[in-house]
């Protein structure tokens, strides 16, 4: 996704599936670059999650941090599939993974979204760091998206993991505007 116009914008969140509101700061200049913050109730009880999230021109992420409960995750991939801890250190289970996918967020959907690039009609499965909220674990994970056409200044995307299925309505920059009984957009 090389040669992107420089785009800023904050852009919120409301939970349908807990109580809870997320804000992000996006920005698209020579990558994507996100700033995330989540005040959840979730069934384990509060919780606080920020989130930094860099993904080089062509969408892959290059780097994720997580901090939850004075827990942190920091993780780096080298856009091939190869990832690295915080210190540097190898971490073979998650080879083969491009995108990442933290369990509280939509935004993270955006990635592959943008990276895969689908038209209408096309579906791609790929391997996805997965990351739990609150236990942080990150673990390789297969999904599919279906890009299942435009509507208006919309496009749809059918996500599906496991047993998991959703249709997930994005915006023109693949920021999730609806996703079905977990999230939908508020700015």
């Amino acid at each position: 996704m090389a040669g992107y116009t420089e785009v800023r914008m904050d852009v919120m969140w409301s939970s349908l599936a807990w109580p809870g509101l997320e804000h992000v700061r996006w920005t698209e200049d020579d990558g994507l670059h996100a700033d995330g913050l989540a005040v959840h109730e979730l069934p384990d009880g509060p919780a606080r999650v920020a989130y930094r999230l860099t993904a080089d021109d062509g969408g892959r992420t290059r780097h994720l941090s997580v901090e939850v409960g004075g827990r942190a995750l920091v993780i780096a991939g080298d856009g091939r599939g190869a990832w690295t801890d915080g210190s540097g250190r190898p971490l073979p289970g998650l080879s083969g993974c491009v995108d990442v996918d933290i369990s509280t967020t939509p935004l993270t959907n955006t990635l592959a979204i943008r990276r895969l690039g689908l038209a209408p009609g096309a579906a791609a499965d790929l391997l996805v760091v997965y990351v739990d909220v609150p236990d942080l674990e990150p673990r390789a994970v297969t999904q599919r998206y279906t890009c299942l056409g435009r509507s208006g200044a919309v496009t749809v995307y059918r996500y599906e993991s496991g047993t998991f299925r959703a249709d997930i309505t994005v915006d023109d920059h693949g920021l999730v505007v609806d996703y079905p009984g977990l999230w939908r957009r508020s700015r």
